[in-house]
């Protein structure tokens, strides 16, 4: 949790001597963090910029670990459907901080910036 551990990049690998992959949903703001938390060589996907778009990025630290940094955007449809299928199969499931009526969008977004909820908000049609 980053609110707990703001050096959470360290910790990771300390415990781990670095991680293969790290899935990056912030963007800029904590990619500092997933640079220090990948171990050397490893990869970077950046699925997401839920902080915002901007930010500086330690380009001396990508590249003296030659860590590889990539962006995936959201698939198809199908590729979703899929995805799911998968996830079902495999039993794994997303956590859920709390499920609101799509009357409360608003209240969703205030909940994102605050930062304050641990995994998915969900809006119910």
């Amino acid at each position: 949790n980053y609110n707990d551990d703001p050096e959470w990049g360290r910790t990771i690998k300390k415990q781990t001597g670095g991680a293969d992959i790290v899935l990056e949903s912030a963007g800029a703001q904590t990619l500092p963090q997933s640079l220090r938390a990948v171990k050397p060589g490893g990869v970077i996907s950046l699925i997401g910029v839920v902080a915002g778009g901007k930010g500086e990025i330690p380009t001396a630290l990508l590249m003296t670990k030659q860590v590889r940094l990539h962006g995936v955007l959201v698939g198809s449809r199908a590729m979703q459907q899929e995805f799911v299928t998968a996830m079902d199969g495999l039993g794994i499931r997303p956590v859920l901080d709390q499920t609101l009526p799509m009357t409360d969008l608003a209240k969703a977004c205030e909940l994102m910036q605050g930062q304050s909820h641990l995994g998915k908000i969900a809006l119910e049609w």
